[in-house]
């Protein structure tokens, strides 16, 4: 259960999703209260998202961050990830659970670049117990719109992350 701090600094953090500054200091937060793993992986990735890609003169730099952010994900990804895991596996379909080995990290938080509404709104209900997200996404079929469900996600203190909202094949209707 997140603290009401912890809370403080996620919504830092989606109200100004494009800024560093918020992450940054709650990754020390987060190193002033035994989770160093994770402050680590927000500065590595918040370090790696500022190299321009055709930057040779900083290439062993970005190695060695690489190195880390590997090494970070590889030992704790599964943790960190396990929250969201437990909302999206109640509202997933079919084979989509599969989609989960594709969440990846990016300046320290999920990046999500599929949801579904359904996931969205599920995402939404649980408010303050889960972090942020560093992007999150969502493209849906005009049949599964409903406005209820938008504005729900809307309402919701994270809706900062929502980069993309797509309602493919809406009518003038809707």
């Amino acid at each position: 259960m997140a603290s009401t701090e912890q809370i403080a600094f996620w919504r830092a953090i989606s109200e100004s999703p494009d800024d560093d500054t918020p992450r940054l200091v709650y990754a020390d937060w987060l190193q002033e209260h035994g989770e160093e793993d994770r402050a680590e992986l927000i500065r590595v990735q918040c370090e790696l998202d500022k190299f321009e890609p055709d930057q040779r003169k900083k290439r062993k730099e970005r190695g060695a961050l690489r190195f880390r952010e590997r090494r970070l994900l590889k030992l704790h990804q599964a943790r960190w990830l396990s929250p969201l895991r437990s909302v999206l596996l109640l509202k997933s379909q079919g084979n989509r659970h599969r989609q989960f080995d594709f969440l990846e990290f990016r300046r320290g938080f999920v990046k999500y670049e599929s949801a579904s509404l359904d996931e969205l709104r599920a995402i939404a209900a649980r408010g303050d117990e889960l972090e942020p997200f560093d992007y999150l996404g969502m493209i849906e079929a005009a049949e599964n719109y409903c406005p209820d469900s938008v504005r729900a996600v809307t309402r919701w203190a994270g809706a900062g992350c929502l980069r993309l909202l797509s309602l493919g094949g809406c009518g003038d209707a809707e």
